[in-house]
């Protein structure tokens, strides 16, 4: 059209690409734009019966979008409207709505309906008489519609409030004196209301349906709790392989889900594993000094090299979970440290940490020189946890002794578990914030003697395993639910892996395995219930939604509860997902860390669906491991 037009000297105007044209014809636009591409203002009727025949002429079988407000021109994507172009505006019912000229000057409202009109002193011209006459015979009603390309869905209108409403109206929580019976009957009623959802679904896949755009606001609740589904404009065949292009945001299905699939939604866990890697990777910045990948602000204080937050943990965490080895990042890793060693020894926030991943990465020297270097500060430690004091030292060297088969690193090992078992009987009683978990509390100690017992066989080092998570499980309190969480302060408790329930579950289990009545072994339902909580604020490893479900993951084999809670938790991971260039994120702030960010949650799921070790020295998961659904 505009070559035609340029030719014929039409004023016109277009669309200039795809992507403008796609989002003209979203969901939510007006409808006056929808179908259209170009549109030409010829001056006069002999201008206007020209261009439609001439366009005509070189659309012959050509197929487009019905346009709702045009009239067709016989069976070509042609389409006219009669109507203002000059922005003009009136006062209609006291709205401000776009106006037509009548010839006595008058201005009044130009209609934009979905349905083609023409002002009553306006005169159709002789060319489009025919056109006029096929849309007025296509037009009769009710319901039976042939012979155009529009598809019409007849409609009844339901009673109710969207689903998303009548939570805000029942929703126990948001009224300062609810008790156990209110919430117990909204779980109920909440219940009821999804089993509504699930049957209707089912009986629209009976009839060989999909839905198609199951969300929120098209599912309605009256005031007997009566479930309707509405907006039925997506509704596909599921034999006809048709594929959805619109819908609301953050609720169509992936491209390749076929089908009732797209309904359903299970997650492609596969899909989004690589999703993740592909974001984690895409966010690398090696041009700069002071970090190579986004992550918590605490990586800073190690120049973005440690493992918790920082570059070490992230090469590591793509190499063990499959997503594979990246030498120009490893050298930036490697320049990292040269430029400026790590200021701390310890294993999650300084140079073990590090030299953990470069001896796994094959960088032998530079893990023996960041050992070396790192003895002064060691002398000096004396934190007894896995995240930066002796637990990470001596479960490193005793990595190293059995990497290397040296006996030097082994003697080390054994001296630092000798100081902390000698430490237990000394150690200071729980302070007013909590310190109890796996990287501050006495459940990191009780790691390192666990694994000694399994590589010495010495019985004793389990007692003293036992003596260490006692330790911490006396800063645990029992919540009204009967789950046992670590108090912090006077107000709060923790249930998470890094500080909180969660890590003492994680070695008490292993503990368990070998000596089953050890005395923490009295407190293992209460730490199980505390990770099944579905309340939680971050999605990360170490103090969010992760370490919850893995947690869970090493006990023996789980009950359908403990199921359904790792299943829970995994299906919760989407509201912390962020689309970021092709890949997927976990946070708005787009951390990509061990310890906060999405390499933890990496490793979360390769731990769940391929059994590799969540972290370094945790071993791998129960002979019972619940999956989560593929």
């Amino acid at each position: 059209m505009p070559e035609h037009c340029l030719d014929h000297r039409v004023a016109h105007q277009h669309l200039r690409s795809r992507a403008i044209l796609l989002a003209r014809n979203s969901k939510y636009l007006a409808h006056s734009g929808n179908g259209k591409l170009s549109t030409s203002y010829p001056a006069g009727e002999s201008a206007l019966e020209r261009i439609l025949r001439d366009l005509s002429a070189e659309l012959p079988g050509a197929h487009g979008a019905g346009i709702l407000s045009d009239l067709r021109y016989r069976e070509v994507p042609l389409y006219v409207r009669y109507g203002g172009f000059a922005e003009r505006w009136t006062e209609h019912d006291g709205t401000r709505v776009p106006a037509i000229r009548r010839p006595d000057g008058t201005l009044v409202p130009d209609p934009r309906e979905p349905a083609f009109s023409v002002p009553d002193w306006v005169r159709i011209p002789d060319c489009l008489a025919e056109s006029v006459a096929v849309r007025t015979s296509s037009a009769q009603s009710p319901y039976r519609v042939a012979g155009w390309e529009h598809h019409y869905l007849a409609m009844q209108q339901m009673p109710g409030t969207s689903l998303g409403n009548w939570l805000a109206l029942h929703y126990p929580l948001t009224r300062r004196d609810s008790t156990e019976a209110d919430l117990l009957a909204c779980r109920e009623r909440a219940l009821a209301v999804m089993a509504q959802v699930q049957r209707i679904i089912g009986e629209i896949h009976r009839r060989g349906i999909v839905f198609g755009e199951l969300h929120a606001l098209n599912v309605l609740v009256d005031g007997d709790d009566t479930v309707s589904l509405v907006d039925f404009e997506m509704a596909i065949e599921a034999g006809s392989g048709d594929r959805l292009t619109l819908g609301a945001p953050g609720f169509p299905a992936p491209a390749d889900r076929p089908g009732f699939e797209i309904d359903e939604q299970p997650p492609d866990w596969s899909l989004v594993r690589k999703q993740i890697a592909e974001a984690v990777l895409t966010s690398a910045t090696p041009e700069r000094r002071d970090r190579l990948f986004p992550g918590d602000i605490e990586q800073f204080r190690a120049a973005g090299a440690g493992f918790a937050v920082g570059a070490a943990g992230v090469l590591h965490s793509l190499h063990v979970t499959g997503a594979g080895r990246y030498p120009e990042h490893e050298q930036w890793l490697l320049g990292s440290v040269r430029r400026e060693p790590p200021a701390r020894p310890g294993f999650f926030d300084g140079s073990h940490g590090i030299a953990y991943v470069l001896e796994e990465f094959g960088y032998h020297d530079e893990a023996d020189r960041l050992l070396t270097e790192a003895q002064a500060l060691v002398a000096q430690t004396t934190d007894h946890g896995l995240g930066s004091g002796l637990a990470g030292i001596g479960l490193t060297r005793l990595h190293f002794a059995t990497s290397r088969g040296d006996n030097e690193f082994g003697r080390q090992a054994l001296d630092t578990a000798v100081q902390l078992a000698e430490a237990l009987d000394t150690a200071a009683p729980p302070g007013r914030f909590a310190r109890a978990g796996l990287l501050s509390g006495w459940t990191g100690p009780a790691l390192l003697f666990l694994r000694l017992y399994e590589r010495t066989g010495e019985a004793a080092w389990l007692v003293f395993a036992d003596q260490a998570l006692d330790r911490d499980l006396e800063e645990c309190v029992q919540a009204d639910d009967g789950s046992l969480q670590v108090r912090d302060g006077a107000r709060r408790t923790l249930r998470y892996l890094g500080v909180g329930s969660a890590g003492i579950l994680v070695v008490a289990e292993q503990l368990a395995r070998h000596r089953p009545e050890a005395k923490v072994c009295r407190s293992l339902p209460g730490l199980r219930e505390a990770c099944r909580g579905e309340f939680v604020l971050h999605p990360g490893l170490l103090h969010g939604r992760c370490g919850l479900a893995a947690a869970l993951s090493f006990g023996p084999a789980p009950d359908r509860r403990v199921r359904e809670a790792v299943d829970l938790h995994l299906a919760r991971l989407s509201w912390r997902a962020t689309p970021f260039r092709g890949g997927r994120a976990p946070l708005l702030r787009l951390s990509t860390d061990v310890s906060t960010g999405s390499t933890g949650i990496l490793r979360t799921l390769s731990a769940l669906l391929d059994g590799t070790e969540l972290l370094p020295f945790l071993g791998t998961t129960g002979t019972g491991t619940a999956r989560p659904a593929t």
